[in-house]
């Protein structure tokens, strides 16, 4: 009588969100990406729609460096180098008025209202970026989005 293993079986990818088919209308639907794609157990990739499509595609514009993607040299505000930045009134401005400029690209935004604040958590910078959108004639803010600096 031999030993026998059980395999533990893969762990199953998260369940996608609902997608909101009336918001996916307005907002549409996008390749869900959080530091890696992610597959469904049908094999497919995970999908992000209505607000939260939204939400992820002004994500990756405030992360964008400007020049990172080749054939959209403007796309991008490059928030990274506004973090290790000293919070100057004048840094915070330009970088307010990058935001707002980058977001009213997004054929979805029709305004953008930013507000910055920054601080400093266990001796790190870090930085909240508040925005509110109008989009389809609603206004929709967001919960801050928080970029700090790490170590390298």
């Amino acid at each position: 009588m031999g030993l026998s293993y059980t395999l533990p079986a893969a762990a199953a990818p998260p369940a996608p969100p609902p997608i909101d088919e009336t918001a996916v209308d307005l907002f549409g639907y996008d390749i869900y990406f959080k530091k890696d794609f992610q597959i469904t157990a049908s094999g497919d990739y995970l999908r992000v729609g209505g607000k939260d499509n939204l939400k992820a595609a002004i994500y990756r514009r405030l992360i964008t460096r400007p020049g990172e993607f080749r054939f959209r040299p403007t796309y991008g505000c490059g928030i990274g180098d506004f973090v290790k930045k000293k919070p100057s009134s004048a840094n915070l401005d330009a970088l307010k008025r990058r935001i707002i400029e980058q977001l009213l690209q997004d054929d979805r935004i029709s305004a953008v209202a930013v507000e910055l604040t920054h601080e400093t958590i266990q001796d790190a910078p870090v930085l909240k970026v508040y925005v509110k959108v109008t989009t389809g004639g609603n206004p929709l803010s967001f919960e801050p989005f928080v970029f700090m600096e790490t170590a390298a």
